[in-house]
């Protein structure tokens, strides 16, 4: 018996509507009209092999299609596969997994329309663990966004991964409860950009043992903006002044990966201030990024860079003004004891002044676009 394909059971069945229009004698085309009927019986009988998949596998399969950090509402969104069928309906609302990941932005829709989609969301998630990016940005919307950090908030012990970005510091008071499952947090603030530093105490994470991974995008002190310092083993923190970077590894002493932007405009950081540099005892560092955020090339800070021990170091991404103002033995002081990087990166420089002072050590040319966790830059360090 030959395989029943539908597609060609339609085609036959638009073939026939054609020859039973065009028939002279209705009668003589009864042939047709049931060959028509059991057709389109089988169509409806036909069960498409997607559709006999076990729960487990369609799901799986839906969980990999759907993109991580999806929309609320968007053709990439779980909320598709809810217009499908029935049967897909039934799979998507199951799986939580699929509800468990999600991208919000406050300025997309007035914000109780969001509440609502986000409850309804976070109410398919179930007990599964949380992954999210929130975004509000200054706007009409602004003010009237407490609801939806409330909202998120109540399910605060789910939270793994979070990317966060709010338009003041003083909206992150409000993240507050036990965070039992958080691995890693993106602190994004908008008040950065409008020149504005924060300037009242917050206290994030404290209830998050789990905490390891940490990006700060925002101007603050240490002492105004409080993180699990001591837990953490990966860092990046921008709009750092020299006082704040120390202030940090002082408490960060398990740091592996560290990547620190120094703001060196408008603040000077000249030889007097070296002795207010404290030795830091052995980092386990493995691989650091230091760039300077300063419109003048001129600006040294030779300080900061030299009171690191790092032993452990595998991979350096250096600006070349922590070298200064002799670069080679700024280097040289630096790792005269444990050796050289496996990768070095010298940025703003001519590499080639380097590779003939130290001919042994591994340098890598510099190029705008490099991203410094790229796989290239962290295989050595996995």
């Amino acid at each position: 018996m030959a395989e029943f394909v539908p597609a060609t059971a339609r085609a036959r069945i638009a073939q026939l509507d054609i020859e039973i229009r065009h028939l002279r004698d209705p009668d003589s085309g009864d042939s047709l009209v049931l060959e028509r009927q059991n057709l389109r019986q089988d169509l409806a009988d036909y069960k498409y092999p997607v559709l006999t998949l076990p729960t487990e596998i369609t799901s799986e399969i839906f969980i990999r299609f759907v993109p991580w950090h999806s929309r609320l509402v968007d053709y990439n969104s779980p909320a598709f596969l809810l217009q499908i069928c029935r049967h897909w309906r039934d799979v998507a609302l199951t799986t939580p997994a699929l509800w468990s990941s999600f991208w919000l932005c406050i300025y997309d829709e007035p914000v109780q329309i969001q509440l609502r989609k986000l409850q309804t969301w976070l109410q398919r998630s179930k007990d599964y663990p949380l992954s999210f990016h929130i975004q509000c940005v200054y706007g009409p919307r602004h003010q009237a966004m407490d609801p939806i950090i409330d909202a998120v908030v109540s399910h605060a012990s789910r939270w793994q991964h979070v990317n966060i970005f709010l338009p003041s510091i003083e909206k992150f008071g409000r993240l507050v409860g036990p965070m039992p499952l958080l691995r890693s947090a993106c602190v994004d603030v908008e008040d950065w950009g409008r020149g504005k530093e924060a300037t009242v105490a917050v206290a994030l994470f404290t209830e998050a043992p789990n905490l390891k991974h940490a990006f700060l995008h925002v101007l603050f002190e240490p002492s105004r903006l409080a993180l699990p310092w001591s837990q953490l083993t990966t860092l990046t923190a921008e709009f750092l002044f020299p006082a704040q970077a120390i202030e940090i590894l002082c408490n960060a002493k398990l740091l592996q990966y560290c990547s620190m932007t120094i703001r060196l405009s408008g603040h000077s950081y000249t030889a007097e201030h070296s002795s207010a540099v404290p030795s830091f005892p052995p980092l386990p560092l493995r691989t650091l990024r230091l760039l300077a955020d300063s419109d003048d090339p001129g600006l040294e800070m030779p300080a900061l860079f030299k009171a690191f021990t790092l032993p452990a170091l595998q991979c350096l991404y250096v600006d070349e003004q922590f070298l200064q103002p002799d670069p080679i033995a700024s280097l040289r002081d630096a790792f005269c004891s444990c050796g050289f990087p496996q990768k070095t990166i010298i940025w703003n420089s001519r590499l080639s002044t380097y590779k003939t002072a130290f001919p042994d050590a591994y340098f890598l040319f510099e190029w705008d676009d490099w991203c410094w966790d790229s796989e290239e830059w962290q295989s050595d360090s996995e």
